[in-house]
């Protein structure tokens, strides 16, 4: 609704950058700010993007059928820039910085109809992103006012693990690419990926627990009810 878009000094080659401006109402309640430069011959752009209330529920459609999950409430919020550029390789490098958040978000399991994760907000800032290297940087991830539904199964796995198909995972198997090199090599790449996190926050939420691979099998609730519970310490997930 109410979508508004602004093309200036267009170069139709796409050699020269283009200066754009897109603002938008989505769902009645999310807003699009859109404002920067696009070439597309090579891709060069520099974009400040501001998303705020973006519903998510109406895009889950494209992968409802891949997942055993429903999501019935959530919006995306991002506020930050994008920029793009090719090296001397003419291979485009983007990179994003910026803060984001999930908001209002419930999920559910269709399996049983129960619900499975809730929260009011969780807010990621500082998110510094750069696809040359894929490093990943974000200052603080806070989690509040949340429900989480664990489940450890008696294979000793938690039920988070299974949100994808199982059809959906062993597709790979009908393919041409072999599996075991495939997985491998995936493996290889996820053990690399430089990811740091600063500060993880949860407050005011409680987890849910049911623990059926010991025996006698047991039921906890693991409460957080303010910033004693912080993580002060930074996470590294470079290399490891």
């Amino acid at each position: 609704e109410k979508l508004n878009l602004t093309l200036d000094q267009i170069d139709l080659t796409g050699s020269e950058p283009l200066a754009l401006v897109l603002q938008a109402v989505v769902n009645q309640r999310g807003h699009i700010d859109i404002q920067g430069s696009l070439a597309w011959d090579p891709l060069l752009t520099t974009m400040t993007l501001n998303l705020q209330n973006i519903d998510l529920v109406s895009l889950q459609g494209w992968t409802e059928d891949h997942h055993h999950t429903l999501l019935t409430r959530g919006n995306f919020s991002f506020k930050g820039n994008i920029n793009a550029q090719p090296d001397k390789h003419n291979t485009v490098g983007i990179k994003v910085d910026g803060s984001a958040q999930l908001a209002d978000f419930n999920v559910l399991d269709k399996r049983n109809s129960t619900e499975l994760l809730r929260w009011k907000t969780i807010d990621f800032s500082a998110i510094r992103f750069d696809s040359t290297t894929l490093r990943t940087e974000i200052g603080t991830i806070a989690l509040r006012d949340f429900f989480a539904r664990l489940l450890l199964t008696p294979a000793g796995k938690l039920n988070l693990g299974d949100i994808v198909r199982k059809d959906e995972a062993d597709s790979s198997k009908t393919t041409g690419t072999p599996v075991a090199a495939t997985a491998s090599t995936a493996a290889a790449t996820t053990s690399e990926l430089p990811v740091r996190i600063d500060r993880i926050s949860l407050r005011d939420g409680n987890v849910n627990f049911t623990d059926q691979f010991i025996q006698p099998n047991y039921r906890a609730c693991l409460l957080y009810t303010s910033d004693a519970a912080d993580e002060e310490d930074s996470v590294d997930l470079g290399g490891r």
